[in-house]
């Protein structure tokens, strides 16, 4: 019966997203939708056999093998691109499922799940925001959490009965992530932490005991499920092993990154270095009023009290578990903690939360273990409840949103051939829409805050495009102020708002205003760009009336 309700699950999972993100989506999707940009680094891969953009490699590779394979078949290079994301991308949250029913069936003790363990099992195949969101904005994600969601199965199973098999696939499976995603990486890192933690505290700690009922004596705690043939999970030198592979593989990981991506390094030690001051913690200290201190507080104080409640189910059957089950537990509480700890970056935190059912599972399986019938319905419905009114939402947000995406992709199909554009031109625009002038306009193109004035000279045009609804960053409001980005936080702004420029000087060339978007050619610089001395743009001043620049 197993094998048939989960490839059910995975099938109702595949053709939920094969008709929300392939069978029924246009090619444009909307302005600031990822899917894009992995178009245009697969094209380039098979173009030129080296990625357009830095990037870790793993998934990008994967697609430009399959789109490979259809272009043999006949279809035309990027039709078979476009099928190929987004058939993957329709398959591989699905089987998620897989490995959740594996750790379910280790955390609730029993092969046959009860059915409301099924139902776990059915969210986990449509975890929130990945019927549309995660298959299409982040699709490096996706496969993360299906990589991760699999290290969780095997870790436990290699906690149960340890085998050179496993710990060869451990190895890969971990690699894999650390050339597929940054983010999901961190998590690893966070869950690795959070491992070693748990082997020590359960190692270091006396083993509970239990009462026995019959002799009044007590016994320690059962170590049946451990397998005869395995070493002991707390034994000193199984312990040593199980700690030193987790900081030799984060030694590696940080090596291979710095090796691969040394830009991904780069904000990994960033993040590591000032996640503090930008963290709930840096906002309730840092707060300028009684509203924002508590906000920041809540967020403190709200993760504690559920880590604290979890850790006291956790200590309460704690005795019920032997070793690998016991690490595995508490690993799983410290892992979810520290994907919301306080200390996070706030702007980080988003992406990490997105990685938050994959230890909820293991934690709920145990729960389930324990509780009462009318409790087991609870946990696993509620989940499954809460990810199907996800998927609701999203489906209403996919039909709402860019109602006029056919009128839009035929404003950029009419720019092209109005303006011959080529990859000779170059368009400046804001963050999300470089990809899409790659990909439907054919040119060169990239955001303004990574231009330099030389670039002009590279180039037979420069263009600067701005999609209709955008707002520049900061409002004009007279006066010779100059608005210079030097924060981080100011820069990603900038980047998501209209690139600011002046229609009216003398250095626009020509302005084409289009339904959807705003076209403009430049002729020279914009008198109210400021440059460094590097002639990296730095900012622009509200006051247009300044010299012009030649």
């Amino acid at each position: 019966m197993a094998p048939r309700l989960l490839s059910a699950i995975i099938g109702c999972a595949v053709i939920t997203r094969a008709t929300a993100i392939w069978l029924t989506r246009p090619e444009f999707v909307g302005w600031f939708n990822h899917s894009y940009y992995y178009w245009v680094q697969v094209r380039g891969l098979l173009e030129t056999g080296s990625l357009p953009l830095d990037d870790l490699p793993v998934l990008f590779y994967a697609y430009a093998g399959i789109a490979s394979l259809l272009q043999v078949a006949g279809l035309d290079p990027q039709v078979a691109i476009i099928h190929t994301t987004r058939a993957v991308m329709s398959v591989v949250p699905a089987l998620i499922a897989w490995p959740t029913l594996l750790i379910l069936r280790r955390t609730t003790g029993s092969r046959q799940l009860p059915v409301a363990s099924w139902l776990l099992v059915a969210a986990s195949a449509i975890l929130p925001l990945t019927i549309v969101h995660i298959p299409e904005m982040l699709q490096k994600n996706a496969l993360g959490l299906l990589l991760l969601a699999v290290v969780l199965s095997v870790t436990l199973s290699q906690l149960h009965e340890r085998t050179r098999r496993k710990s060869i696939a451990l190895a890969v499976l971990l690699m894999l992530i650390a050339l597929t995603h940054l983010g999901t990486l961190v998590a690893v890192l966070l869950g690795g932490i959070a491992f070693v933690a748990s082997v020590i505290v359960v190692a270091a700690t006396p083993q509970p005991t239990i009462a026995d009922p019959t002799t009044s004596q007590t016994t320690s705690a059962p170590t049946t499920s451990a397998p005869a043939t395995s070493e002991s999970t707390g034994s000193g030198p199984t312990v040593a092993r199980q700690v030193g592979f987790v900081v030799v593989f984060l030694l590696v990981s940080l090596t291979s990154l710095r090796l691969v991506d040394p830009d991904a390094f780069a904000r990994v030690v960033d993040f590591a270095t000032s996640s503090i001051p930008n963290s709930m913690i840096g906002a309730a200290i840092g707060a300028t009023s009684n509203g924002q201190r508590l906000q920041a507080l809540a967020g403190v104080v709200v993760p504690f009290a559920i880590l604290a409640g979890l850790m006291m189910v956790f200590r309460r059957h704690r005795p019920d578990l032997d070793k690998p089950d016991q690490i595995f537990w508490l690993a799983n509480i410290l892992f979810a903690y520290a994907l919301v700890a306080p200390i996070i970056d706030v702007a980080v935190l988003p992406r990490l939360v997105l990685f938050m059912p994959l230890p909820a599972i293991p934690i709920l399986g145990y729960t389930m273990r324990y509780a009462s019938p009318r409790w087991r319905w609870a946990l696993g419905g509620a989940p499954l409840l809460g990810a199907l009114l996800m998927l609701v939402g999203e489906m209403v947000s996919l039909a709402m949103m860019y109602p006029d995406k056919d009128n839009i992709y035929a404003e950029l199909v009419q720019v092209r051939q109005d303006y011959a554009l080529s990859t000779d031109d170059f368009i400046i625009a804001p963050y999300g829409v470089p990809p899409i002038c790659n990909w439907f306009l054919g040119t060169r193109a990239g955001l303004v805050t990574s231009f330099n004035r030389s670039d002009v000279d590279k180039y037979t045009r420069v263009f600067v495009l701005n999609p209709a609804e955008l707002q520049p960053a900061v409002a004009t409001r007279g006066g010779s102020a100059e608005r210079i980005v030097e924060t981080d936080m100011q820069r990603y702004q900038v980047m998501r708002s209209a690139v600011p420029i002046a229609t009216d000087s003398t250095n626009v060339d020509e302005s084409a205003s289009y339904r959807y978007f705003n076209l403009t050619r430049l002729d020279g610089m914009p008198p109210r760009w400021i440059f460094d001395d590097s002639g990296n743009w730095i900012g622009w001043r509200d006051d247009e009336s300044d010299a012009m620049e030649p």
